[in-house]
């Protein structure tokens, strides 16, 4: 996508990742492809796009932006979220890599 979008409309200079998957379950649930399908996601695939336009933004010598929206799972643990356990862990680590983005780009 990334190779396309940069052929075809020019160099990224803005990146928004407001991907989100989640589905109620308990941490007790035996649903390990569904654990797996929440991560890829809302954590593999932010980590992935960002590694793609932040290598173009270097190539073309940008100063771009990289915004990653999150959910109020990524910072505060509700309630009831022992019903949706997972999503919330994979929240906080979005929470977690723009942090750490955050320090490696400055």
């Amino acid at each position: 996508a990334f190779k396309w979008i940069t052929e075809n409309l020019g160099p990224v200079h803005v990146l928004v990742n407001n991907a989100g998957f989640g589905k109620l379950g308990s941490l007790l649930d035996d649903d390990t492809q569904m654990w797996k399908s929440v991560f890829n996601v809302n954590v593999l695939g932010l980590c992935m796009a960002t590694r793609e336009a932040v290598r173009i933004m270097k190539v073309n010598n940008i100063k771009g932006h990289i915004i990653h929206i999150n959910s109020m799972g990524g910072h505060k643990v509700a309630p009831l979220s022992y019903e949706c356990n997972v999503y919330t862990a994979s929240k906080f680590a979005v929470t977690a890599l723009t942090e750490t983005l955050r320090l490696e780009l400055n």
